[in-house]
C-alpha cells in the first residue's frame, strides 16, 4: 500500500484507502454496521478480531474519527483476515450483510505456516463456497493486485483500479452499492440536483479545502438544515509508523451531510463554500403496488372483494407520499419483481413475476414481493388478504334457560340475573364451527320478537364469546319498568344472520321461543287496578267511620247569644254573640270537638270553654275554668252529680246538652249563656268554621253594638234616654263620636 506503479518513492495509497473508509463510516445508516479488519493483524493472530466497529447510530464525526486515528504497522496481506471477516458474517443476524476486500497485492494462506500466495482461481473458489446471502466486492489496488471474476448471480463483484483517480471512483461506486444509494447528476453551475421521484435521504459529499455545506433549498425557496452538523473526512498524515516518510494525498479533503426528507420531486440547490467537487447520493421513497385483475379484467380494489378463482397479479412502484403510481424515470432505472405467493397456508409453486396468473382458494393469501432497481436497490412490502366464497349459516341452541319476570328485571328460577345466565347459540358455516379467522370477521347477528304481545321487551343484549362460533344473548326489560297491565308469556323470537364478506354472502336464520313467565303479583301487574280498589275500599271505610262519628248536637248555635246585665248601670241589659270554632270535622272517628268563645273576642272576663262531642251530649274538657258558674238554678257541683247520676263513663264530668242555660256573676256583671241561642253562618255550614269575610263582619257588629253598650252604660247617669237611642255605624268611631257629643 506504500509502493505503487513500481514508483521507489513511498505514494501513500494506504491514506487514499483509508479515507475511502473514512467516506464509507460517513455513509452509514442508523441501522448499519461496520467492522475493519487490518489484513496485517493476521501475520502472527489468524483469528484476531476486527480491529475498528463501528455502529451506524453512534455519532458520524466519532465514527470517522475512529477510523482517522487509527494506526498500524504496514505489513503482509494475509487472507485469514478475510476468512475471519466472512465468519463473523455468517454469524450475523443482519438483513444485508456485505464482504468487501481492498488489497494491493498477492494474499498469502497462512494456515500451513508458509507465506504461500493465493491465486486468482483459488480466491475465486474460496468465494464461491460464501453463504447465498453474504454478497462480496473485491477491489485490487494497483497492478500487483490479483483479480478475480464477477459472478452476479452468486452476488460476487469484482472492482479494478491502477490509479489514484481509479481507486477513489471505484470506493464511491462500492459504497453506493453496498448502502443503496444513487447518485444524481449535478449541475456544477448551479451547484442543484433535479429529481422526478421522491427522495427519503439526500447525502451531499463535497470535496476541497476548506469546503463547508451549510444547507439545500427546494424551487419554492424552503431551506432544509442537515440532520446534524456536517462530518469531516480527510487524508492520514501518517498511516504506518514503520513508513515515517511517507507522501500523502493531501487533496482528500472534505464534508458529508445527511438530509433526511422526505423531499417531493423537484429540484434542491447545494448551499455549500469552497466545494471544488460536488457529488450527491440519494434513496428514492417509494412503495410497491400490488393489482389484482379477475378473468374479466376487472381489478380488486380491496381484500373484502376477493373470492376464489384465476387472477392476475400486476406490480408497480407508487410514491409512498401521495400513492401515486410513478412512470418509468431513470432515477430508478429497469424495475423488475419477484413475488412469493401464499394461499390458505400453502406456498404456491414458483416465483411470480409482473402479468403472471395465479388461482386462489378460500383462505388467507400472502403475497411477498420485492422490487429491484438501479441494480443494487430494493424494495420489499408485504400484502395480506382473505379469500372467501358464500356460506350457509346455520344455529344450535347450547342453552336455553327458563326466565321469570320481576318487578326490576328478567332472572331465572334460581334468581340469577339474565345477564348473569344468558342464551348460548351456536353458528355455523357450511355446517362446521367456524375458525378464528372467520370468527374474526363474523358480525352479531339481528334478533327480533316475530309473536305478538302487550308484554314489551326491550332490544336484547347479545354478545360474541371467545369461543369461535358461539354467540350469548338475552331479553332485557324497558328502562322503565316491566309493562303494567300484562302478563309476561313465552315468546317466539327469530335469529337472523346476513353478512356481506368481500363478494361473498353468509346467510342464514332460526325460529326459537323464549321460556319465559311472570312471578309478579297481581297488584305489580296490575297497579292501577289495585289503586282503584284501595281508594274506594278507603272512601268506603272514610264514610262508615264518618257515620259512627260523634258530633257536637245541631242546636249549638255558630254564634251563640249571650246577655250582660250591668249590675252599676241598674242591670241595664245588652246582648252580645260569642264565637264557635269547630275542629276535626272530617277527621272521622275522631270526635269532633270546639273552642266556645262565649264572649266576642273584643271582650275578656270570660275563658272560653274547650268541648268534645260524646254520645249523650256536650263534653266540656276544661270545666274547672268554670266552677263558679250556674246552669240552670243549680251549681255546677249539683248539675254534674243530678245530670250522671247512674254514669260510669264520665260519672264526674260537665256534660251538657246545649240547651241549658249558664249563668256566670261577676263583681260588676251577671252574665247568662245560651248556647242554642244564637246565629248561624250560612256559608260555613252546620258545625263548621265561619268563613273569613262572615267573621269580619259579625265581629264588627258584636264589637260595635259592644261599644254602643258601654256607651250607652256609661253615660246612662249623666244624659237623657237619648244616649240609649244612638244608633253607631262603627265599633270604635261611634263610640268616640257619641261620647265626644255627651261631653258637650
Amino acid at each position: 500500500m506504500y509502493q505503487l506503479d513500481n514508483s521507489q518513492d513511498l505514494n501513500d495509497a494506504w491514506s487514499k484507502a483509508k479515507y475511502s473508509m473514512e467516506v464509507f463510516a460517513g455513509m452509514l445508516s442508523e441501522d448499519d454496521k461496520m467492522n475493519i479488519y487490518y489484513m496485517s493483524d493476521y501475520d502472527t493472530d489468524m483469528k484476531a478480531d476486527a480491529r475498528i466497529q463501528l455502529d451506524g447510530d453512534e455519532n458520524k464525526e466519532k465514527n470517522i474519527a475512529t477510523i482517522h486515528n487509527t494506526k498500524t504497522d504496514a505489513g503482509y496481506t494475509s487472507f485469514d483476515s478475510v476468512r475471519k471477516a466472512m465468519s463473523d458474517l455468517e454469524q450475523s443476524s443482519a438483513d444485508e450483510k456485505w464482504l468487501v476486500i481492498l488489497t494491493d497485492g498477492k494474499m498469502q494462506n497462512y494456515q500451513d505456516g508458509n507465506r504461500t500466495n493465493l491465486n486468482s482461481k483459488q480466491i475465486q473458489d474460496y468465494l464461491n463456497q460464501k453463504p447465498e446471502e453474504i454478497s462480496v466486492i473485491f477491489l485490487g489496488m494497483g497492478p500487483e493486485a490479483e483479480a478475480i471474476q464477477t459472478d452476479a448471480g452468486k452476488n460476487i463483484f469484482y472492482q479494478e483500479a491502477k490509479t489514484t483517480k481509479d481507486i477513489l471512483d471505484a470506493v464511491t461506486e462500492i459504497g453506493l452499492q453496498v448502502f443503496n444509494s444513487n447518485r444524481l447528476e449535478v449541475d456544477k453551475r448551479k451547484q442543484s440536483v433535479s429529481f422526478d421521484v421522491p427522495m427519503k435521504e439526500l447525502l451531499v459529499f463535497a470535496q476541497g479545502e476548506g469546503v463547508e455545506i451549510q444547507s439545500i433549498t427546494d424551487q419554492d425557496g424552503q431551506t432544509y438544515q442537515p440532520d446534524g452538523d456536517p462530518v469531516e473526512v480527510r487524508y492520514s498524515d501518517v498511516d504506518a509508523p514503520n513508513h515515517p516518510d511517507n507522501k500523502p494525498d493531501t487533496s482528500l479533503q472534505g464534508q458529508m451531510a445527511l438530509f433526511t426528507g422526505p423531499f417531493e420531486p423537484g429540484s434542491m440547490t447545494i448551499n455549500a463554500e469552497n466545494a471544488k467537487t460536488l457529488e450527491v447520493y440519494y434513496k428514492p421513497y417509494v412503495d410497491i403496488a400490488v393489482g389484482l385483475y379477475d378473468d374479466s379484467g376487472r381489478e380488486v380494489t380491496g381484500a373484502d372483494a376477493l373470492e376464489g378463482g384465476n387472477y392476475t397479479l400486476s406490480f408497480g412502484l407508487v410514491n409512498a407520499i401521495t400513492g401515486e403510481q410513478i412512470e418509468k424515470t431513470d432515477l430508478l432505472g429497469d424495475i423488475s419483481y419477484e413475488a412469493v405467493v401464499n394461499n390458505n397456508g400453502k406456498e404456491l409453486s414458483g416465483i411470480y413475476g409482473n402479468n403472471d396468473q395465479i388461482k386462489l382458494e378460500e383462505g388467507d393469501l400472502s403475497i411477498d414481493v420485492t422490487a429491484h432497481y438501479l441494480d443494487y436497490n430494493t424494495a420489499h412490502t408485504q400484502f395480506d388478504y382473505e379469500v372467501m366464497t358464500d356460506k350457509a349459516v346455520t344455529f344450535e341452541l347450547v342453552h336455553n334457560p327458563d326466565y321469570s319476570v320481576t318487578t326490576r328485571r328478567i332472572q331465572t328460577e334460581d334468581g340469577t340475573a339474565a345477564a348473569e345466565e344468558p342464551i348460548e347459540l351456536q353458528a355455523l358455516l357450511d355446517g362446521q364451527k367456524p375458525t378464528a379467522e372467520q370468527w374474526a370477521l363474523m358480525e352479531l347477528p339481528a334478533i327480533r320478537q316475530v309473536s305478538d304481545s302487550k308484554a314489551k321487551l326491550e332490544d336484547w343484549c347479545i354478545e360474541k364469546t371467545q369461543t369461535p362460533g358461539l354467540y350469548t344473548f338475552y331479553p332485557q326489560l324497558p328502562e322503565s319498568g316491566p309493562t303494567g297491565g300484562e302478563y309476561y308469556e313465552p315468546v317466539e323470537y327469530q335469529v337472523d344472520y346476513n353478512q356481506a364478506v368481500g363478494p361473498a354472502a353468509w346467510q342464514g336464520r332460526i325460529n326459537e321461543t323464549l321460556h319465559l313467565t311472570d312471578s309478579r303479583a297481581f297488584w305489580q301487574v296490575h297497579p292501577w287496578r289495585t289503586l282503584f280498589g284501595v281508594l274506594t275500599g278507603l272512601i268506603l271505610l272514610f264514610l262508615l267511620l264518618y257515620r259512627l262519628k260523634k258530633r257536637l248536637p245541631k242546636s249549638l248555635k255558630d254564634q251563640p247569644q249571650v246577655t250582660i246585665a250591668d249590675k252599676k248601670n241598674y242591670g241595664k241589659t245588652a246582648t252580645e254573640y260569642g264565637q264557635v270554632e269547630r275542629h276535626g270535622k272530617w277527621t272521622p272517628i275522631v270526635a269532633e270537638t270546639a273552642t266556645i268563645h262565649l264572649l266576642p273576642k273584643t271582650m275578656s272576663g270570660v275563658s272560653p270553654m274547650n268541648v268534645k262531642a260524646v254520645k249523650d251530649g256536650i263534653l266540656v274538657t276544661n270545666a274547672g275554668a268554670f266552677k263558679d258558674m250556674k246552669i240552670g238554678n243549680k251549681t255546677m257541683e249539683d248539675f254534674i252529680q243530678h245530670k250522671n247520676k247512674g254514669r260510669k263513663k264520665y260519672a264526674n264530668d260537665l256534660i251538657l246538652s246545649g240547651t241549658e242555660t249558664l249563668k256566670l256573676d261577676k263583681e260588676d256583671k251577671t252574665y247568662t249563656f245560651q248556647l242554642n241561642k244564637g246565629q248561624t253562618n250560612k256559608k260555613s255550614g252546620r258545625g263548621g268554621r265561619s268563613s273569613g269575610g262572615r267573621n269580619s263582619k259579625n265581629s264588627s257588629r258584636s264589637s260595635s253594638r259592644s261599644a254602643s253598650n258601654r256607651t250607652r252604660l256609661a253615660n246612662r247617669s249623666t244624659s237623657s234616654s237619648r244616649a240609649s237611642q244612638s244608633r253607631p255605624r262603627s265599633a270604635g268611631r261611634s263610640g268616640t263620636s257619641h261620647n265626644s257629643r255627651r261631653g258637650r
